[in-house]
């Protein structure tokens, strides 16, 4: 909308379509297919994109949180822990 006069791209539509998707059993409102048009002097571009194969990915790992020691007035520092 309200594109200059002399730019180069001279229209441009996007269609984004959402469809219900199982994920875990689950359903999610998430996008299905989206398409873009655009028009320039001599050419028009078209991109389509399809969206399907949803999973859900997970992990076990865990964030634990330590204070962290100050440095020893000697200046030398606090041994590090090593983690598993």
């Amino acid at each position: 909308m309200n594109l200059p006069y002399d730019f180069a791209i001279q229209s441009v539509t996007q269609e984004l379509v959402y469809s219900v998707a199982k994920i875990a059993d689950q359903p999610f409102l998430l996008p299905e297919k989206s398409e873009l048009n655009s028009r320039e002097t001599r050419y028009m571009v078209k991109n389509v994109i399809t969206y399907h194969l949803y999973r859900k990915f997970t992990t076990d790992d865990k964030i634990i949180y330590e204070e962290i020691p100050e440095e020893k007035p000697d200046g030398n520092k606090p041994p590090v822990k090593k983690q598993p």
